[in-house]
């Protein structure tokens, strides 16, 4: 069971793990404190779960790193997808490899979204994304904001 103590004696319990359970890391960016468990599933395809929280205004929040990469992949890939994967917690920067419609598996996957964050109370938010075509003929690359 993970717990933050909010003040003197309340808790407000964040996660309950069955297993064993990653070790909680504490980072900082901005002046701002964040837990943070990272799941690694493995293998040679990316494959990451993070959980994460800061204090908000109204207690501990949860950060969704898979939904805020979603929102950086939108805005300079319109309708790709990309594999779950870590964060820099240190710098809110990350890159994902992401494809068009249905996965066509890892060979098919040639392009990368890169991304920066930054903090706010209600958690992540996209600052900067690039979208790069790592093996094409002609390599291009999309950027946000222009």
């Amino acid at each position: 069971m993970l717990l933050a103590e909010g003040s003197r004696g309340i808790f407000s319990p964040l996660m309950k793990w069955a297993g064993h359970m990653p070790e909680a890391t504490f980072y900082e960016a901005g002046g701002t404190r964040i837990l943070v468990l990272e799941k690694d599933w493995g293998g040679n395809i990316p494959m990451v779960q993070t959980w994460a929280w800061i204090w908000g205004p109204g207690g501990p929040t949860r950060l969704d790193l898979s939904d805020v990469f979603h929102q950086a992949i939108e805005k300079v890939a319109p309708g790709y997808s990309g594999y779950d994967t870590g964060l820099d917690w240190n710098t809110l920067h990350g890159q994902t490899w992401v494809w068009k419609g249905d996965y066509p598996g890892k060979v098919g996957v040639g392009y990368i979204v890169e991304a920066w964050f930054q903090l706010s109370d209600n958690g992540l938010i996209v600052k900067r994304a690039e979208f790069r075509d790592a093996f094409g003929n002609a390599p291009s690359t999309v950027r946000w904001p222009k």
